[in-house]
């Protein structure tokens, strides 16, 4: 997970393959079930909204949009 976080942090051509080659619900799968992974997880799958059509294709598919705004309910990455 750390050597796929430091690839695509900041390619976003890079994004767009691991959200072409399916890495979107694996993302979430992370998140969703508490794992220590989902610091390195979260950001990623955020950042693959900004990536291309692509990744925000693959996204919706995997009902992206509520999947993030389930995400303001964890403490950790609100505002204060």
């Amino acid at each position: 997970m750390l050597a796929l976080y430091n690839l695509c942090k900041v390619n976003k051509a890079r994004q767009e393959q691991a959200a072409g080659a399916g890495i979107v619900s694996p993302l979430m799968r992370l998140i969703a079930c508490n794992s220590p992974l989902r610091q390195l997880a979260i950001p990623l799958l955020c950042d693959l909204v900004h990536a291309g059509e692509v990744s925000r294709r693959h996204l919706w598919k995997q009902d992206g949009l509520a999947f993030y705004l389930r995400l303001l309910e964890l403490k950790y990455w609100q505002s204060t």
